[in-house]
Formats: C-alpha cells, structure tokens, sequence
C-alpha cells in the first residue's frame, strides 16, 4: 500500500508532498530534510554508477521495520519517492509510471507553471 509520496525537483527542492492520512503527519522540515537527503545521497550514488536504472528510472531503496522507502529518478532529473509497504515491483513501477504520466499532464502540460515551483496538492488526487 503507498502510505506517501514526494517529488523532489532537479535543483533538489521538495516541490510536492503527501502523506497518507494512516500515518502520523511528520513535521514538514524534518520532511524537507528527509528529501533533501535521499537527493543528495542519489547524486553521489549515480555519479559512482552504485544505482540500478530500470527501464527509464534510476532507483534506490531502503527497507525498514513498518515501511519501504522507494527512490525514483526519472530522465528529467526529477525525483520520486515512495513510502509505502512492501509490494512487488511490477506494481511500484506501475504507480510510478501512473504519477509520472499525471506529473507530465497535469503539471509540465500548465502554461503557468514553472519548473521548480510548489505543485498543487490536487494534481495527484485519486492516485494516493
């Protein structure tokens, strides 16, 4: 089950985030945090060729006790992750392939965003 997702931009800043309601609301900086870490840990990770691409993502994961956290970085340099519970990869790849496709549509489509901006919290509902 996804529990949470955030996109974090080229530049590194969390540009969207959710957090399923079943989980208890993290402080946002400790959020902020959080992204900022897993962007920076992926960087030094891709520059000594250490993370895996799959098909067109570059990926990381981290297993914990409760929860996975999933790592996914697309062609755009734009950062995916995934909090969620364990589940097979074909259909994380499928909700990562679903939220790219919505991210493509409903944000890079708009003519009055800007890359790097905020991203409505509407723009994936139904998705989470």
């Amino acid at each position: 089950m996804i529990k949470g997702l955030l996109l974090v931009s080229f530049s590194g800043g969390l540009v969207y985030s959710k957090i399923h309601e079943s989980l208890e609301a993290p402080d946002i900086d400790k959020v902020i945090a959080m992204a900022s870490t897993v962007y920076t840990a992926l960087e030094i990770l891709s520059e000594a060729r250490m993370v895996p691409a799959s098909s067109k993502y570059e990926n990381m994961r981290l297993i914990f006790e409760r929860g996975v956290l999933s790592v996914f970085r697309a062609a755009s340099k734009l950062i995916f992750i995934v909090i969620h519970t364990s589940m097979p990869e074909k259909d994380l790849q499928l909700f990562i392939e679903q939220v790219h496709r919505r991210y493509i549509e409903e944000v890079l489509y708009d003519p009055l965003y800007s890359p790097g901006e905020r991203i409505p919290a509407s723009s994936f509902d139904g998705i989470i």
